[in-house]
């Protein structure tokens, strides 16, 4: 199956899917849908625990995908009220992507783990917290390390503690992608323009100094630049520096082969690794409750023939529950994957098809995010075919189906149809809306490269 999918030069996203219901699944309800080479979108529904899962599986080397690993607003921080975070939705309508997901925990707009794009360290990793990482052709769970110094004309040597993050201890590097460097106390902001290399996994980077500045809280980091920072006691560190001084910057990334990947995202615990479940959340840091109460989650995996899945489990509603960490490592293990990461979840938790969220965020709303995994593919040119959505205006019996009709009064098939919804309701992939409350749910179908919405009431009492 791998083998034909890198054969095939189709280059459009086209909707020609196997529905399949009850699949594997005991007395719950399932359908997978291929709305791609190489990529399938399968949803499954328990309505008896209750539980929704969403999981896309993708073929790396079909042609013409790309995973990435992105940064809510392209970079780590930026001065508006949200420091940098966006929703999953508004990332994936900016960038132009297919689907995403959401990525790792985070403190403002710094992802609070290791984060890699196109090669280049943008998030320093978080102590015994692992990382997805892959490229074209391969991909891998693991842990990596960090590490930079500075090496001054005069031989002098300064360790750099970290990367594109608020300025807190010892000296901090900042690349173009923080967009800016950042300190809730005045600090100390070094300004070099970098002559020659780029950051990078292994990288040396010759500069020239051209401003020292003190006593502030945030500078911009120019293009072609980098900047230093330092706040309080550390500051000192940085006092043999002038401007017209050339500096080298040595970085390195060690734990995993950077020859094969290009692109990482972290987060934790390990799910699964080589096939057996490994959960490790004392290890990483996190609380029992965490551990072990339900809640929505996200994943990244991989099977042992490369595909990667990107995984959600709805949670906190009333149409889904969520599952604990062991719950989670079991469905995604049934799903094919033999390693797997645990990624942000909670209120984090979206799966993003085609510009619209799949899966129910537990806080009602989206919530804006640090950064997420996205996946570029061709979409099928939009249709001039004129279609409606076909249903009650009106749901009071807690649920009510609909379909797609085209011009000529045709039923458009279920399989070339990706359901999703919001408001007061939740749609299945089979097209029936289920209430969740009072109030008023817009429906939308994303068929043949064109979205078609309706707005209609829902009445729970």
């Amino acid at each position: 199956m791998r083998g034909t999918l890198h054969q095939m030069t189709c280059n459009r996203l086209w909707m020609v899917a196997l529905v399949v219901v009850g699949a594997s699944v005991g007395h719950a309800q399932a359908w997978e849908k291929r709305i791609g080479p190489g990529i399938s979108y399968r949803m499954e529904v328990d309505a008896a625990r209750p539980l929704v899962i969403h999981s896309l599986r993708i073929t790396p080397g079909a042609p013409e995908l790309k995973l990435k690993a992105e940064l809510a607003q392209l970079k780590v921080f930026d001065a508006g009220e949200l420091k940098g975070k966006e929703t999953l939705t508004s990332l994936v309508r900016r960038t132009g992507a297919a689907a995403g997901i959401n990525g790792d925990f985070f403190w403002a707009g710094d992802p609070l783990g290791g984060m890699i794009r196109d090669g280049e360290v943008v998030s320093r990793p978080y102590k015994d917290r692992p990382v997805f990482a892959w490229g074209r052709d391969a991909s891998s769970t693991g842990i990596f390390s960090w590490s930079a110094r500075l090496k001054m004309e005069s031989g002098k040597i300064i360790d750099i503690a970290g990367i594109n993050e608020e300025t807190n201890r010892g000296v901090v590097l900042h690349t173009e992608s923080a967009g800016m460097a950042f300190a809730k106390q005045p600090s100390v902001f070094i300004d070099i323009e970098l002559m020659d290399g780029k950051p990078g996994t292994s990288a040396a980077l010759v500069g020239v100094v051209q401003s020292v500045r003190a006593d502030l809280e945030q500078v911009a980091v120019p293009e072609g630049h980098i900047v230093l920072a330092a706040r309080n006691a550390d500051q000192s560190l940085l006092t043999s520096i002038r401007a017209r001084q050339q500096v080298t910057i040595t970085m390195s990334a060690k734990g995993l082969d950077w020859t094969k990947f290009d692109q990482a995202i972290g987060g934790g615990p390990f799910l699964l690794r080589n096939g057996k479940v490994a959960i490790d959340w004392q290890k990483a840091g996190f609380k029992e409750g965490f551990a072990n109460n339900p809640h929505p989650r996200s994943a990244i995996g991989r099977n042992g023939w490369g595909d990667v899945y990107l995984t959600v489990v709805d949670g906190r509603g009333p149409h889904s529950a969520g599952v604990n960490l062991s719950e989670f490592a079991a469905i995604c293990q049934r799903l094919g994957m033999t390693d797997a990461i645990n990624l942000d979840g909670g209120g984090s938790t979206c799966l993003n098809l085609f510009g619209a969220p799949v899966s129910r965020p537990s806080d009602g709303v989206e919530r804006p995010i640090a950064n997420a995994v996205l996946l570029f593919a061709p979409v099928q040119a939009r249709s001039a075919e004129e279609r409606v959505i076909r249903g009650p205006d009106l749901v009071t019996n807690g649920s009510a189906g609909y379909t797609v009709i085209g011009a000529d009064g045709v039923e458009v098939p279920n399989a070339e149809v990706v359901w999703t919804a919001t408001g007061s309701g939740w749609i299945d992939q089979g097209g029936v809306l289920h209430a969740l409350g009072t109030g008023t749910a817009t429906i939308n179908a994303w068929v043949r490269g064109q979205r078609h919405s309706i707005t209609v009431q829902v009445d729970k009492r």
